[in-house]
């Protein structure tokens, strides 16, 4: 594995690490996106968002492993 390059970007105020990686095992090279790290009241807000948003979605394991029926 070689990292080709790396640069930084941002997006709404949203600071990530970009590294172009030339990995042996893969067809094309691999764009690796590291973000900056989240506050815990940051982590506590996604978390209850994300519970909320599961609670809220009504849908089956199979509807998720084929597409065909949603």
């Amino acid at each position: 594995m070689k990292i080709l390059s790396t640069y930084g970007i941002e997006s709404e105020g949203v600071r990530a690490e970009v590294s172009i990686i030339d990995a042996e095992s893969e067809f094309s090279n691999v764009y690796a996106l590291r973000l900056t790290k989240i506050r815990p009241s940051t982590q506590a807000v996604m978390n209850f968002l994300k519970s909320r948003v599961i609670d809220a979605v009504n849908i089956k394991a199979s509807e998720i492993a084929d597409p065909a029926e949603w």
